[in-house]
């Protein structure tokens, strides 16, 4: 929650700003780690779409939004062999 306040308080009207990512990806692995997958999925979402825009497809930090849905995924039962 820390996270939110500093960018609303660093005035990031622009909702693609970076550290609306950071909040997003902080958020997924929260969310993930509690067990809310729905909510976690969201997140990384939103925080993909951020990270895609800003830094484009083979930036590190677009990577690891990636590793983190791909985990999430995995938890959720999508990958059963």
């Amino acid at each position: 929650m820390k996270l939110w306040i500093i960018a609303k308080k660093i005035n990031c009207e622009n909702e693609l700003h970076r550290l609306y990512g950071l909040v997003y990806f902080t958020f997924g692995i929260l969310y993930e780690e509690w067990g809310v997958l729905e909510k976690a999925e969201l997140s990384y979402q939103k925080c993909l779409t951020i990270r895609l825009s800003l830094s484009g497809e083979k930036h590190p930090e677009t990577a690891n939004c990636y590793n983190n849905m791909g985990k999430m995924y995995e938890n959720k039962g999508f990958y059963q062999s």
